[in-house]
């Protein structure tokens, strides 16, 4: 491979190969990890988006009960005004 064989010494352009191929594989590394930081800051960001819409998805989800009830309410009121609204004119009629 690299070297020769085994009895032989390392010479210069083996020892510069294998020089280039360890900054090749230094500058390898220095890409992934910071593709790898990027890749967390983006799971991150993901992270903080998902609970601002689950806790904007709850938020509607209360609002929606409360009117809810608001609207039952207001629909036995007016049953009760028109029921009342009748007995007058039966009353008046």
């Amino acid at each position: 491979m690299l070297l020769r064989s085994m009895d032989a010494s390392a010479t210069k352009v083996d020892v510069k190969n294998i020089n280039g191929k360890l900054d090749k594989m230094s500058k390898t590394l220095v890409e992934n990890s910071s593709t790898l930081v990027q890749l967390i800051e983006e799971m991150r960001e993901i992270r903080k988006s998902q609970q601002f819409l689950s806790d904007q998805y709850e938020e509607m989800k209360k609002h929606l009960r409360s009117t809810d009830e608001e609207v039952k309410t207001l629909r036995i009121e007016n049953q009760d005004l028109k029921d009342h609204v009748r007995k007058l004119e039966a009353e008046s009629g």
